[in-house]
């Protein structure tokens, strides 16, 4: 028996890590008599800068690396003959949590108190040196 037809419709919105900018569009969704479903997901917005100063301190630590271990060895490090890098991507999500519009109290108030976490990436890097006695 034929009862009818659903139909579903997907909308994103970025918004910046504004608490009070996220409260407000809660609180007109809550309010609407929709009942969508909210999904909230954190990522960060320059990805581009991140990889730029995690590529920057794996070199250094890479350098810092490299001069202990020739020092331990009772040698310097002379010129940087290669860099090999690999960059696999990373998904900076925090954490993404969901509710119903028709989960929310009678009085339809919402007070998003969110934060995002802190973000973690990494990057691999290997120099190659010669070794001077």
């Amino acid at each position: 028996m034929f009862v009818g037809y659903r139909a579903s419709h997907v909308l994103q919105i970025e918004l910046p890590a504004d608490k009070q900018l996220l409260n407000w569009v809660l609180r007109q969704v809550a309010q609407s008599e929709s009942g969508a479903e909210i999904r909230l997901t954190f990522s960060v917005k320059d990805k581009t800068g991140l990889r730029r100063r995690v590529l920057a301190e794996a070199v250094r630590a890479a350098r810092e690396n490299a001069e202990v271990l020739a020092s331990a060895a009772g040698v310097t490090l002379g010129k940087l003959q290669q860099i090999e890098y690999g960059w696999a991507e990373v998904r900076f999500y925090d954490r993404d949590s969901s509710l119903l519009a028709a989960e929310v109290p009678a009085e339809r108030t919402m007070h998003a108190d969110i934060e995002p976490g802190d973000v973690a990436a990494e990057d691999s890097v290997t120099l190659v040196y010669e070794l001077a006695d």
